[in-house]
């Protein structure tokens, strides 16, 4: 419904003490695209889907956590407004998924919520283009995807999601 009044909608909110991207440091970066990093590549991704300026993603600093998976809440947007063929709402919440990965350190919670994002994905299908963002940011995580026990279980059930997922890694590589 607010989508419906503003354009826009609040998933954004998200706890403080998670801010920080992390740029995976790349000694390919040299210039053009095939130099760069599979971290730089996503960034590259994530700008690509911005359909507006109207509002700041994840604000510095970020406000108080509302929901509790930021991005499952982006992904049920999507899902639902991919279903109801609300083309601009899919863009955004696409883009604002993409913003919350790019911008959130992941550690310890955020790995657990990755990982139930994930699931939610690959437990019924889901659109190509989340399922697609999700592989490229889960390629260039997956050193800190593999601690999870959650993670590992999702991985081990999801036959699509493994083949997906070394699909990027060997597609960044």
């Amino acid at each position: 419904m607010q989508y419906a009044y503003t354009g826009g909608y609040g998933a954004e909110r998200h706890r403080r003490e998670v801010l920080s991207a992390e740029p995976h440091p790349s000694p390919f970066q040299r210039g053009g695209t095939r130099n760069l990093s599979p971290w730089d590549k996503f960034k590259r991704t994530v700008s690509k889907l911005r359909v507006s300026d109207e509002e700041p993603y994840l604000s510095t600093p970020f406000r108080e956590r509302v929901h509790r998976n930021i991005f499952l809440s982006h992904a049920k947007v999507f899902v639902f407004a991919d279903f109801w063929r609300v083309t601009r709402l899919k863009e955004l919440s696409l883009q604002k998924l993409g913003k919350c990965l790019e911008e959130v350190k992941l550690t310890g919670e955020m790995v657990e919520e990755v990982a139930a994002l994930l699931e939610y994905c690959y437990d019924e299908p889901r659109p190509e283009e989340l399922t697609a963002l999700l592989m490229q940011y889960s390629a260039c995580m997956i050193d800190k995807l593999l601690k999870s026990e959650r993670f590992r279980r999702v991985f081990s059930r999801h036959g699509e999601l493994a083949l997906s997922l070394v699909g990027a890694m060997v597609e960044t590589a």
